[in-house]
């Protein structure tokens, strides 16, 4: 069968990756199409036994755009929707041009579901799918996890190389080497995943590191690989595995890496152990520079002593490193968004970020916001915006919080300018300030991913609708 994914800008997921590497097992075939980015695309799925999107909320909207347009020209073509979104807000089964929905991780039952799809047997009783089917919603519960991760075989990166020479060619790689993650933060779904996954399997489950390792060195062969990230949540929480891998990685890898952590978990001999087998950067997130709102309203588990030790210990060892911060929280003052600020600026942070709070309908953090009436009741996933865009609550300084994201990078670089900052944000938003964040934004980007001016401005280009809507 041809199994058409669709998304709707160039970038590698990792989901329809692994999805195609099981479906391709199986005999199937499998295409991604960017379709602003494919001119013909909609004649070109005519052949299709399945159309597929992997959507996060935000992007389920444009999904129902084009899923609406394809069952116009093609009625008769079948439309399944995985990914965060349809799993969280599983009423987009209601949705007209939705057929099917699958839940959680979908590795082997999707493709359980196809093959009885292409032989025209009932999947109305699939776990981990629901089905609708002659005006009838069949509701299965969520499949068991695969806990054991080094049985599934690598992403097939082809589903992108093989169309989107940009992708291809960029000299840094994503890995996984896990899934699932141990906290519960209160912007995040994870405490939702997790209580759809109980019973059914060890959530936190970690890669062998020799499968692993050989992973990384295909790709290596086959695409030239420069330098590598780890694009976990929480790459070190197994601390064992983690300087097992380390030790290995230098003897058989040895190119510039970068990875993800929670601040506190790297001890001395990691950090020391993490800059000897090459790795470029590390990364972890801050959120808030006032520790109650860090701990209580957005429930991470992150003092303030850990943050300033970490930064302590990764200038110590001249491991460079980022921070991800937010600005515009419930109960956040200006002066709390200055002391994130300035929280940064004391541990000297090379690639700071920050986003103005998002708070997705089914997390703790929205549940919060209601219920202190500093958003709207009617506030659905359909009214999400990017977080660079604007703040959605309903915040005594809203105005100069947006401003403030702006001036964020700046203001932790050049701490001398808090002031000027102070004073500049109390001006209306201006197309200025936005030039002066996708300065500082391309000035991170060059500097982490050790990438040229050139490079830089395509991954703008091809980024810009997740950037400003």
């Amino acid at each position: 069968m041809k199994i058409y994914f669709l998304q709707e800008i160039i970038y590698e997921y990792f989901g329809p990756m692994y999805l195609s590497a099981v479906l391709k097992q199986h005999g199937h075939q499998v295409e991604m199409i960017v379709p602003d980015e494919e001119k013909g695309w909609m004649n070109k799925i005519q052949d299709a036994g399945l159309i597929a999107f992997s959507c996060m909320t935000s992007s389920h909207k444009w999904g129902l755009k084009i899923a609406k347009e394809i069952k116009q020209k093609y009625p008769h073509l079948p439309i399944i929707f995985g990914g965060v979104h349809p799993t969280v807000f599983t009423d987009m089964i209601n949705e007209a041009p939705v057929d099917y929905i699958a839940l959680g991780e979908s590795d082997y039952l999707f493709t359980n579901f196809v093959n009885r799809l292409e032989k025209n047997q009932d999947t109305t009783n699939l776990k981990g799918i629901w089905a609708k089917k002659d005006g009838q919603i069949f509701k299965n519960e969520i499949e068991h996890l695969e806990e054991d991760l080094d049985k599934l075989p690598f992403p097939d990166r082809e589903l992108y190389y093989s169309k989107y020479k940009f992708l291809r060619d960029m000299p840094t790689k994503r890995f996984m080497t896990s899934r699932g993650c141990p906290f519960q933060c209160a912007f995040c779904f994870n405490h939702v995943y997790l209580k759809l996954y109980q019973g059914k399997g060890r959530w936190l489950r970690k890669r062998g590191i020799d499968n692993l390792i050989q992973e990384i060195k295909e790709v290596k062969q086959k695409y030239g690989l420069k330098s590598v990230r780890f694009s976990d949540d929480t790459f070190a929480t197994n601390k064992i595995w983690l300087k097992e891998f380390l030790i290995k990685y230098q003897q058989e890898i040895n190119l510039p890496f970068t990875f993800l952590f929670i601040a506190g978990e790297l001890n001395e001999e990691l950090i020391k152990l993490a800059k000897e087998a090459n790795c470029s950067s590390v990364y972890f997130g801050i959120e808030s520079g006032n520790e109650y709102i860090r701990m209580k309203i957005l429930n991470k588990p992150l003092k303030d002593r850990a943050i300033l030790e970490t930064g302590y210990l990764l200038r110590k060892h001249k491991l460079k490193f980022g921070t991800y911060n937010m600005v515009g929280l419930p109960t956040e003052t200006l002066e709390d968004a200055f002391k994130t600020i300035r929280l940064n600026a004391k541990i000297k942070v090379n690639f700071p970020t920050c986003s103005l709070i998002q708070p997705y309908p089914g997390t703790k953090i929205f549940e919060y916001c209601v219920a202190h009436n500093l958003i709207e009741e009617n506030y659905t996933p359909d009214d999400i915006i990017t977080m660079y865009e604007k703040s959605v609550l309903k915040l005594p300084d809203k105005r100069q919080m947006e401003n403030l994201q702006r001036f964020f990078y700046l203001g932790c670089k050049f701490p001398s300018l808090i002031p000027l900052i102070k004073q500049l944000i109390k001006l209306p938003k201006n197309p200025f300030f936005k030039l002066i964040f996708m300065a500082s934004l391309a000035h991170r980007s060059i500097n982490s991913m050790n990438i040229g001016l050139i490079d830089a401005f395509k991954i703008g280009i091809r980024f810009r609708k997740t950037v400003f809507k």
